[in-house]
């Protein structure tokens, strides 16, 4: 004897017989106009929960299901990549904007200038990413940090990009340099989880009140 269709519909929305069970998910892409994915999400109705993050990622995407649908040992997340693998994020810098050891001692008074070189790699994904860039200087007898200005805008994955930031005069005394870049999915929304972030510390400035000093260190 057939089922009817009202016995299809109803069997269909139980759960299945045995050890076998229902694991639905509902996955959503926020989609540009040049197909780039800006933000993906996924809903476990089993759970009733969601998870959400900007831009594009299956492995992530795969660790979601697998967890939500408690696959035993292969629920695990992805293993980070090996050491060997390249960065994230790659920073040259920070360091003083003039050439040689000039750059790194200053007079009390003068303007801090300093240059910042970082290039975002493919582990990171492909097309453009937004960033932010701040910098600042790390007193090393006290530990105060003198922030410089803080810089944003959008670079090309693979390709290096170059900021010339400034910033009031220190005080006199030794610094390090120090940056963070955090790096978002293109066209960002706030709040949204970073796709990776890199502190680099850079070169030492050496502030004076003596000029002679600098000429004596050039």
């Amino acid at each position: 004897m057939r089922d009817t269709p009202r016995q299809l519909a109803g069997s269909a929305l139980t759960e299945p017989e045995g050890q076998q069970k229902y694991a639905t998910f509902h996955v959503e892409l926020l989609i540009d106009a040049d197909n780039t994915v800006r933000r993906t999400k996924t809903r476990h109705f089993q759970t009733d929960t969601e998870d959400s993050w900007p831009g594009w990622d299956d492995h992530r995407l795969i660790a979601v299901i697998r967890r939500k649908a408690a696959l035993g040992a292969a629920a695990a997340e992805p293993p980070p990549p090996g050491p060997s693998g390249p960065p994230p994020i790659h920073a040259e810098g920070p360091s003083p904007a003039e050439e040689g050891a000039r750059g790194t001692f200053r007079v009390a008074g003068e303007p801090t200038a300093v240059r910042l070189t970082f290039r975002v790699g493919p582990r990171l994904g492909a097309g453009d990413v937004d960033f932010t860039a701040e910098v600042a200087a790390r007193s090393l007898a006290d530990g105060q940090c003198h922030p410089l200005a803080p810089a944003a805008g959008t670079a090309a994955a693979g390709r290096p990009v170059t900021l010339e930031l400034a910033g009031p005069p220190l005080p006199p005394g030794v610094y390090r340099l120090e940056a963070m870049v955090i790096v978002y999915g293109h066209r960002h929304e706030p709040g949204d989880r970073p796709l990776g972030r890199r502190h680099a510390l850079g070169d030492l400035v050496h502030v004076t009140t003596r000029r002679s000093s600098i000429r004596s260190a050039t």
